[in-house]
Order: structure tokens, then sequence, then C-alpha cells
């Protein structure tokens, strides 16, 4: 297990934003009531890219204003989730969330629904193939869309399958 740093001020959330990954364990209705807060509110995804540097943390954390520009209805693992925790705690709470999550399912022998959060609310799918390379390094497009079979991400195949979606390997 990975340690924790905990990075809180006085027993309270420092709002840093190292919590906030793409991939959240979320269930259907949380789902849909992201999808209808973002939409009523106008919330736009942060950019991944800020100047030359590339930020592949959730959508939704607004690394300007130190804040979740979706705070009040953000998914029960963000809730619950606190830095300053055991780490046998976090664990505990993430393989509970984990297990009741339709997208971003990842529980031994299982990896379901695998969308970072602007993908699943957005129709981005930069992070995911910025995270696909960088994590898993697929040495060509077999590998690619192996993982990406495993993963149900169908969508991402049929795009890249139909040119939509364009990448090289150099052989670097």
């Amino acid at each position: 297990m990975k340690a924790i740093t905990n990075f809180t001020c006085n027993n309270k959330c420092s709002n840093c934003g190292n919590c906030c990954i793409p991939w959240l364990p979320i269930t259907k209705t949380e789902y849909k009531n992201i999808k209808s807060y973002i939409k009523k509110h106008n919330i736009k995804p942060i950019p991944l890219q800020d100047g030359n540097n590339f930020y592949l943390d959730c959508c939704f954390h607004n690394r300007f204003e130190h804040k979740c520009n979706i705070y009040s209805v953000r998914p029960a693992v963000c809730r619950a989730f606190r830095c300053d925790l055991p780490e046998e705690k976090i664990q505990k709470n993430k393989e509970h969330f984990n297990q009741r999550a339709y997208y971003n399912k990842i529980v031994p022998d299982t990896i379901r629904n695998l969308k970072p959060m602007d993908l699943l609310f957005y129709g981005d799918y930069t992070c995911l193939l910025m995270l696909i390379m960088r994590d898993v390094k697929p040495k060509n497009m077999k590998d690619l869309v192996d993982f990406l079979n495993k993963t149900n991400n169908e969508e991402l195949i049929e795009l890249i399958n139909k040119g939509i979606v364009k990448l090289e390997w150099s052989d670097d």
C-alpha cells in the first residue's frame, strides 16, 4: 500500500488537490447528480494544460482557486477521504467505494467503465489517453486497443478505428 502524505492544516483540509485523481469510483446516482449540477451551474472542466505544464487530476479540481467546483455534489469517495486518516481506514474506504461503483470500478480482477471525470462528463479523451500512455505504456495500437477492451472503453476504440482520434508511435 502506498503511503499517504498528510497535507491537512490544523486538522482541516488544505484544499491542496493531491487527492483529486481523475478516476473517481462513482455510482450511477452520483453520475446523474453531478451531470445535472454541472449543467445547471454551467461548470466547465479545468484545463489539463497550463502553459507547459500538464495536470492529470480531476477536471473539477480548481487548482487556481484551490477548491472543488462540484463540492456540494462531490462523490461519496471524496466526502469520506481525509489524508490524515490512518492508512488502513483509507484503504478500507477505497475498497468500499470501489465495490459500490458503476464507473471507475477497480476491484481485484475487475476494472469496469474506466473513464476519467473529464471523459465521463465532457467527452474529452485527452486525459485518458495521457494516463494510458504514462501508466500502461502501450507499445503499439494493438496493446492500446487490448487495454481499452479490458476497461470497457468502446467509444474510444470506435473513434480510433474511424481515424477521428489519431495516435502515432515512434521507435525512439
